[in-house]
């Protein structure tokens, strides 16, 4: 017990604070879950970093949108801080991409454009907040990412964790303060030591759409020290050299959200939301049920274990259990085949040094490979006939053998392995190691390079088939029958 709260389950730490869940009870037995934050005993004695814990708390608390984790209380009990705050019966964003990464799934434009936008709202909320006198407190997040937004079983997507977050009324941050966040989605003033503004927000949301679309990191690199530089001095590809199913628009939008100059950027994050709306007028009809019916389809498992963990009872009970599909609401297959579509993942032979060299020369796109590929392809095929024609005249008498050359003009497939994570950055604000929910980087192209036709013989005495070909297997996701 710590108070009116009933821990029940520990949920994840941090570099600052550990969180649990918990209960609020009150009278005639009301009972609430919470989150329970609490600072580290051995940072409770630490000044800068009980300032940086009630700065979070109260910043937080005065930020009133649906698109943020809400701040109930701050405290402190026995010598022990504590904030409670919304609890989120969730994952975060960067779980549910390696759960369709695990599934070989990616997000549609519209899909993507509607988790941005709606983190886009939470974050301008952030930023208009303002005293209790009216003046604007200029809050800016600093560690916007894929593990600082959930989404909720129910679909809803939030803000959360502004422990580094910066307002105008503090006192000024030093450099080494404010490289505090994750390298690889720090605006470049940022990773530079320069003042930032709620641009530099914008542009940690570009890097997550950028991601989101092509399922793959943007920055990566063997060390820190790399990683930095690459940030400060980003090279980008447009996303739709990566997929090209990426609408213009949309593409548009996200490399102007990665700017490297922020008078270049959206100005706000409202200005981005109309941005990417009016880019994908489909993200405008993504429903909070079809985004809980895809968890349901891609996460079930994790779904029914974490649900496991929560051993609540009375009223809170049912406040964490997933909400029974209605009839009119997305079913996991409808939800998995409208708002995800295949990824196809290509094998990298590269070495170390140039497999994370910079976004620009790392691995060679689609749009540069499938010349050569096309080009290895015509080799071959003209080969394999030069081939055949000396075969047809060496045993013009033995159509069986001349079946038997046409016959190796044809393989099955290969197997395409997936290309091993590459190291990620550590946080400088805790000096740990990744958490499980970084993702490694894959190569996600839209199509493999068509192969080209290959002029063979007719055979002059094919029998026609005794039976009709098997009809091919389709991958199964979650259990659910997959054919595209």
């Amino acid at each position: 017990m710590l108070g009116a709260y009933e821990i029940v389950a520990r949920l994840k730490a941090g570099g600052m604070a550990q969180v649990y869940l918990a209960r609020r009870k009150g009278a005639a037995g009301f009972t609430r879950p919470v989150a329970l934050k609490l600072i580290h005993p051995h940072l409770a004695n630490e000044p800068e970093f009980v300032r940086m814990f009630v700065d979070e708390a109260t910043l937080s608390a005065r930020i009133e949108a649906p698109n943020v984790v809400h701040v109930e209380e701050l405290g402190q009990l026995d010598g022990t801080w504590f904030q409670a705050m919304e609890y989120v019966h969730g994952a975060s964003l960067a779980q549910v991409v390696q759960a369709l990464r695990t599934a070989g799934r990616r997000c549609t434009p519209e899909l993507a454009a509607h988790i941005v936008a709606e983190v886009a709202a939470g974050l301008h909320a952030a930023h208009e907040t303002t005293d209790a006198a009216g003046a604007p407190l200029g809050i800016v997040h600093r560690d916007v990412s894929p593990q600082n937004v959930l989404v909720s079983y129910r679909g809803n997507v939030k803000v959360c964790d502004f422990g580094i977050a910066k307002a105008m009324h503090r006192a000024p941050h030093t450099e080494t303060d404010s490289l505090r966040g994750k390298i690889a989605y720090m605006a470049p003033e940022h990773a530079q030591g320069k003042s930032v503004d709620r641009r530099a927000d914008v542009y940690a949301l570009g890097v997550i759409l950028w991601e989101l679309l092509v399922l793959e990191r943007l920055f990566v690199a063997s060390h820190d020290l790399l990683l930095l530089e690459r940030v400060r001095h980003p090279k980008i590809d447009r996303p739709s050299t990566r997929v090209a199913d990426t609408p213009r628009a949309l593409d548009d939008v996200v490399m102007k959200m990665l700017a490297v100059e922020p008078a270049d950027r959206p100005q706000s994050a409202g200005e981005l939301r109309r941005l990417l709306l009016d880019a994908v007028p489909g993200a405008r009809h993504v429903e909070s049920e079809d985004v809980a019916a895809l968890l349901r389809a891609v996460m079930g498992t994790q779904i029914a274990e974490q649900a496991s963990l929560l051993p609540l009872v009375s009223e809170s009970t049912v406040l964490l259990e997933m909400p029974p599909a209605r009839a009119e609401e997305s079913r996991p297959d409808d939800a998995l085949r409208n708002l995800t579509l295949p990824a196809v993942v290509v094998a990298t032979t590269l070495p170390l040094a140039t497999a994370v060299g910079d976004a620009g020369t790392r691995r060679a796109s689609p749009a540069r490979s499938a010349p050569m590929l096309l080009g290895i392809a015509c080799a071959a095929a003209l080969t394999t006939a030069m081939a055949v024609q000396v075969g047809l005249r060496a045993r013009a008498d033995s159509p069986t053998e001349v079946g038997r050359a046409l016959g190796t003009t044809s393989s099955a497939p290969e197997n395409v392995p997936t290309s091993a994570p590459a190291p990620t950055g550590y946080d400088l604000a805790t000096a740990t190691a990744p958490t499980s929910d970084a993702a490694p980087p894959t190569r996600v192209v839209a199509a493999a390079a068509p192969k080209p036709p290959i002029a063979t013989a007719p055979h002059p005495r094919r029998p026609p088939p005794h039976a009709s070909a098997p009809r091919p297997a389709c991958p199964k996701v979650g259990g659910v029958e997959l054919c595209e």
